[in-house]
């Protein structure tokens, strides 16, 4: 009977490994077993830059198209001075999960909801 459990605990347990890439957030639990560190969130992927597209040669034979007359400018309208610019404030962090924060399993799930939970207001 004890082989018959064991045998079924491992493949609950293989199951449960190959399962993995449909979790939606990564191996370690981050954020749900470890306390989130702020800053960029780990499945951020990064932007691809857009590709560069070389520009066409001119037709060899294309007739000379007259340029468009210039319309006079108009003049701009005035503008407001500029504010100040407002003096940056670090961000504030507990140091420690608050209560009200706290899941069951110790920390606060991270990874659906983008926002640091610990953040002092």
């Amino acid at each position: 009977m004890n082989s018959v459990i064991s045998l079924i605990c491992l493949v609950a347990l293989m199951c449960t490994v190959s399962a993995a890439p449909l979790y939606p957030y990564p191996a370690p639990y981050y954020g749900a077993y470890a306390p989130f560190v702020p800053g960029v969130p780990p499945y951020a992927a990064p932007v691809p830059a857009a590709p560069v597209v070389p520009a066409l040669p001119a037709a060899p034979f294309a007739p000379a198209v007259p340029a468009a007359p210039i319309a006079p400018a108009v003049p701009a309208a005035p503008v407001a001075p500029a504010l100040p610019a407002a003096a940056a404030v670090a961000a504030n962090y507990y140091a420690y999960a608050n209560a009200a924060a706290l899941s069951y399993l110790g920390y606060p799930y991270y990874g659906a909801y983008g926002a640091y939970p610990y953040l002092k207001k």
